[in-house]
């Protein structure tokens, strides 16, 4: 029905309001009216269906018969009253407030005449199982057969009617009281119920291979989600495959700078371009723990335009396996666009392994493939100027090409984790020489120094 004109109306000032947990202070729910009033009236509020219960909130002045009836003074251009919660309850609830009439010559607006208040309650408690941390500190080296000191963290559950079971994965043990240690341990559901129950762990590798073992401890309680902590350690101690080491380049040619070509006597050769020589330099680059550090010079490749040398070394030739290639990298400058300038070559002159620099916002990211298109960059972005071991991997077997880059320490082990890895597709029947390239590309600076070439991680930094 219209309003008729000159009658003040009354409705809610907002369609909804939220009252957090907690909040200490009432919730003041204001009705404007249109007009001033010319006379006294009342103004009748009904309880819709929200989902809080009456002993959940209060509402000031109080409900009578489920409504709250809100006096009108001559004169009033706006009326209030206030709402509390009680902070009673789980989860969120909903008051959903009418107004159903006014007298005094006040009609109920044709919108806003409905508001819903929100409360939001406590979290709602229900049974799950919790660790107090998601990963231990790595149990370091351990040797094959035996076991590292302990490390430990506790497990508490909620609301919980069946046991824990906690489980070790593979090479990891368990115990509760740091003596007995096995694979998995039973926890009553009574103990751990809001009691933290402190749970020790130890690694015992036994692969027979040196390397990194991850694993993990698990918290697990029928139809409940289980906590996971995260554990890792390194077997060492068993007799390392021997490795071949199929090139040494420390570039020792002299005291005095020039073409490479010329100065190395023939070892590195060209196989591409004829004018702006990869040139020698006498200072060479250092990184401690590497067999290659500090020892000879260094070579220069400078991309630029015109023709520019390309040069090669070559190796016994290797179809099978694993063949690596580590060198000392100090790169001054590379394209946005990226480009290689170091990889393998097979017999008929094809590129594989190729190791990438690309400009990336003024850092530098090195990336490994076999062509543009399967380039692989690292997540990691490097500096310009700083010297980096760089290994990159060729498997045979799989056809996958890996990238590790290096900043600081030698690991005893090859990381689970390469910084970058593709999938080279069609492989090489075979792989025999080592080249640096130089190309049009701007800029890309580069010093090399210390290319090992090996078939063991090992082997291949000098370990």
């Amino acid at each position: 029905m219209p309003i008729p004109l000159n009658t003040a109306t009354i409705r809610f000032e907002a369609t909804s309001y939220t009252i957090e947990l907690d909040a200490t202070d009432p919730l003041t729910v204001t009705l404007p009216l249109s007009l001033p009033l010319e006379e006294e009236g009342t103004a009748i509020i009904s309880i819709g269906n929200g989902t809080a219960a009456n002993n959940e909130y209060t509402i000031n002045p109080e409900l009578s018969d489920g409504s709250l009836t809100i006096p009108l003074a001559k004169g009033a251009t706006e009326v209030s009253f206030q709402v509390s919660s009680l902070n009673n309850f789980e989860g969120n609830k909903t008051i959903i407030l009418n107004i159903g009439s006014a007298t005094g010559g006040v009609s109920v607006a044709n919108s806003n005449a409905t508001t819903t208040i929100t409360l939001i309650g406590k979290k709602p408690i229900v049974p799950e199982v919790i660790s107090s941390v998601t990963s231990l500190e790595d149990f370091g080296m351990v040797e094959h057969g035996s076991q590292s000191e302990s490390k430990s963290f506790t497990v508490a559950g909620t609301l919980l009617s069946s046991d824990i079971t906690v489980s070790a994965s593979d090479y990891f043990e368990v115990s509760l009281d740091n003596v007995t240690f096995q694979s998995a341990v039973q926890i009553g559901f009574e103990a751990a119920n809001d009691t933290p129950v402190e749970v020790f762990v130890r690694f015992s590798p036994t692969t027979g291979t040196n390397q990194l073992i991850n694993g993990t401890i698990t918290s697990t309680v029928t139809d409940l989600a289980s906590s996971i902590v995260n554990v890792s350690g390194t077997e060492i101690g068993n007799a390392d495959i021997p490795g071949v080491l199929l090139l040494n380049e420390n570039f020792e040619y002299g005291a005095t700078g020039g073409n490479l070509t010329t100065l190395s006597g023939g070892s590195w050769t060209i196989f591409s371009g004829s004018l702006n020589p990869i040139q020698y330099s006498p200072s060479g680059l250092s990184f401690t723990g590497y067999a290659g550090s500090g020892i000879g010079g260094a070579a220069i490749s400078e991309n630029g335009s015109g023709s520019r040398e390309d040069l090669t070394r070559s190796f016994e030739p290797q179809s099978s396996g694993v063949i690596y290639v580590a060198q000392l990298l100090n790169i001054g400058s590379a394209p946005a666009a990226g480009d290689f300038f170091s990889s393998f070559r097979d017999p008929s002159a094809a590129y594989f392994n190729r190791l990438y620099a690309k400009d990336i916002d003024g850092k530098l990211a090195l990336g490994v493939g076999k062509s543009s298109a399967t380039v692989a960059y690292s997540d990691n972005n490097y500096s310009y100027g700083n010297t980096y071991l760089v290994i990159t991997k060729y498997d045979f077997n799989s056809g996958i090409s890996s990238l590790f880059v290096l900043s600081n320490t030698v690991p005893v082990i090859e990381p689970a984790a390469p910084d970058a890895t593709t999938d080279i597709g069609s492989g090489p029947a075979s792989i025999q020489d080592v080249i640096i390239r130089q190309n049009t590309t701007n800029p890309l600076s580069t010093t090399i120094d210390g290319i090992r070439v090996a078939s063991t991680w090992q082997t291949v930094l000098g370990l």
